[in-house]
């Protein structure tokens, strides 16, 4: 008889050695699923956002042809400005393009002209950067509104309003 008690015995160890185990596993559980870590570690993952997103924060344009606009990346991609536009802001006509590899036109007395630029390239968000060109003189008027507009390689644009100063 006294061979049963043993055994009893060290079923009854065996069982509350296992219920303790999954106790305290079930606690480490909880306390890391509370602190973010199993939560936290999903959203740590790089976005999968690859739009590109920017804005003209400000332009300039002078009586001479000379377009100056400033270009900041809002998005999380980098940002690759390939062509800008100048249109008349009233009627939205072509004054002068220019792209990169001279793609462009600008509105000459005789024949359009080609315009160059050189890919302006904004790396991440929040950086600023600047795209200049020059179009012809006769096609800029002083104290008239134009509109630069600004497209990236991916055919993304963007636009911004000013006026031409001398």
């Amino acid at each position: 008889m006294e061979r049963a008690r043993n055994k009893k015995g060290i079923e009854a160890i065996v069982g509350a050695v296992l219920l303790i185990v999954i106790t305290v596993v079930a606690a480490v559980l909880l306390y890391l699923w509370f602190t973010g870590y199993l939560t936290g570690t999903a959203s740590k993952a790089p976005q999968i956002n690859t739009v590109q997103q920017f804005i003209v924060t400000g332009a300039s344009i002078t009586s001479s042809g000379t377009v100056t606009a400033y270009v900041e990346n809002t998005g999380n991609v980098p940002v690759t400005i390939v062509q800008a536009n100048v249109l008349n802001a009233e009627n939205g006509a072509v004054v002068c393009t220019a792209a990169v590899g001279g793609t462009g036109t600008g509105s000459g007395t005789s024949s359009p002209t080609s315009l160059t630029t050189t890919p302006t390239s904004v790396s991440s968000s929040g950086y600023v950067g600047t795209v200049s060109f020059t179009c012809p003189s006769s096609s800029i008027s002083s104290g008239q509104s134009y509109t630069i507009q600004l497209i990236s390689n991916s055919g993304v644009s963007a636009e911004y309003t000013t006026t031409a100063s001398q």
